[in-house]
């Protein structure tokens, strides 16, 4: 799952909401909204994982995937998603090019235009959250081979 893994690296994710003044009715309408358009892809590469990202996203943000408004929150992890999906730019000829509009429109079932507004919206936060996390493991790898070298010395 892909929030689970950019937790566990360390990228600061929005707050996880409830599913306080949230129906039964706006669940089912999003889940029916969502499987309209997933039954409507031809993206095979995206269909095999659409369904686990898609309910992932709407255990952890209910309230910000059922919102007819894309949401601060919504904004962020569709770049997040996106970014993070890219691969290494040293990469030669990388096994797989990330998630296109059309995937992220299918996962978190809103428009092209939509995902594309929202990349640009926050592209340098999320590029920013992503580079801190990134960081983060770099310094923490050092610190390991640096506490390895003096273990070995003693």
């Amino acid at each position: 799952m892909i929030l689970s893994s950019l937790r566990k690296r360390g990228v600061r994710l929005p707050p996880m909401e409830t599913e306080d003044g949230l129906t039964a009715r706006d669940i089912m309408d999003k889940i029916r909204s969502f499987y309209v358009r997933f039954e409507r892809s031809r993206n095979k590469e995206i269909s095999e994982f659409a369904e686990s990202y898609f309910l992932e996203l709407l255990h952890e943000y209910p309230k910000s995937m059922c919102s007819r408004h894309l949401t601060e929150s919504m904004q962020l992890l569709i770049a997040l998603y996106y970014f993070d999906s890219k691969p290494n730019p040293e990469e030669k000829d990388p096994l797989w090019n990330g998630f296109s509009y059309e995937d992220l429109s299918i996962i978190f079932d809103r428009s092209k235009a939509t995902i594309h507004e929202a990349i640009i919206r926050k592209e340098a936060e999320a590029k920013q959250l992503l580079e801190e996390a990134r960081l983060k493991e770099k310094a923490k790898a050092v610190a390991f081979e640096q506490l390895v070298k003096e273990e070995k010395m003693k």
